[in-house]
């Protein structure tokens, strides 16, 4: 009896539809009245801009491991190492982190941008996704928000009202607009890695990165 092949029994969902509702949301937050009250919007665009990035190396490693061209020996490397990091699900800054050890043989400065912003990002969004109201862990928060205040994105807050109303100083448009050009700029950096053209043809064509552009 045939077996069935596994790869027809997946439900598609791209991830450029991931990328357009975040940046849908950020657009929508333009327009919203955020002074002292949460902008959901905002909300959104954090959570599917860092799904964006998340889904979108998951989708790339598959893509690599059933490329029909020849595929250059980095790109055979990517599939495998990150085809095992993925299967155990290992993190998205690791994955990150693993690819660019891989595609430039070298490691990463993850203080640079923009994975400086990519781990602040994924960490706000954890923050907001597993958050326990009557556990809200202050310190870390504050040292959240003082990184977004060193980046321009929020106003002066008070430390000792953060267990109420941190997450209303996150849910603004500058924040949205943020998390959408950091996950387009984390994508586009697998475009800029390679030096050589055919993985850079991979990730450019194989991959779609070139659809995930900055919004203006």
């Amino acid at each position: 009896m045939k077996q069935p092949d596994p790869d027809n029994e997946l439900t598609y969902f791209s991830t450029t539809t991931l990328f357009d509702i975040a940046k849908e949301a950020y657009r929508r937050s333009i327009s919203s009245k955020h002074e002292n009250q949460l902008c959901n919007d905002a909300l959104v665009a954090i959570v599917f801009a860092t799904s964006t990035l998340e889904a979108w190396i998951s989708q790339t490693i598959f893509i690599a491991k059933k490329w029909t061209k020849k595929p250059p020996k980095i790109i055979e490397a990517f599939a495998t190492l990150l085809g095992e990091l993925d299967s155990n699900k290992t993190s998205a800054s690791l994955k990150i982190f693993m690819s660019h050890w891989v595609i430039c043989g070298k490691r990463l400065d993850r203080g640079a941008e923009p994975y400086q912003s990519f781990d602040l990002l994924v960490d706000i969004r954890n923050s907001l996704i597993h958050l326990k109201p009557d556990k809200v862990g202050t310190e870390h928060i504050h040292k959240l928000l003082l990184q977004l205040k060193s980046k321009g994105l929020i106003s002066d807050f008070d430390p000792k009202a953060l267990r109420m109303c941190w997450v209303l100083h996150i849910s603004n448009p500058h924040i949205a607009k943020w998390a959408c050009n950091t996950a387009a700029s984390m994508i586009q950096q697998f475009v800029k890695w390679p030096s050589e053209e055919q993985v850079k043809q991979f990730f450019e064509l194989g991959a779609n990165a070139l659809y995930f552009k900055p919004v203006e």
